[in-house]
């Protein structure tokens, strides 16, 4: 997993929309504009003893890269506010 950061479109009812994410790796800084989310899914995490209970956001999604359609997973880490490329 790659710690990414993300701009997020938030509902009225706590729902996310990731829109867009960036990193960098050892070939420089990347922008991606998350074009559509295929999946959905809430499962609960363990964080550790003194907080048990968590949830974690998985998106199955899709994005235009250089031309082509590329799938790839993003997780939203409630316990941590953290969101990673899987």
């Amino acid at each position: 997993m790659r710690p990414v950061e993300c701009i997020v479109d938030c509902d009225g009812k706590g729902g996310l929309k990731p829109m867009r994410i960036r990193f960098e790796d050892k070939e420089g800084k990347h922008v991606i504009n998350v074009d559509k989310i295929v999946e959905q899914e809430v499962k609960k995490v363990f964080a550790s003893m003194n907080n048990p209970a968590g949830r974690a956001f998985h998106y199955k999604c899709e994005s235009t890269i250089d031309g082509l359609r590329v799938p790839f997973k993003l997780m939203f880490d409630n316990n941590n506010c953290k969101w990673y490329l899987m």
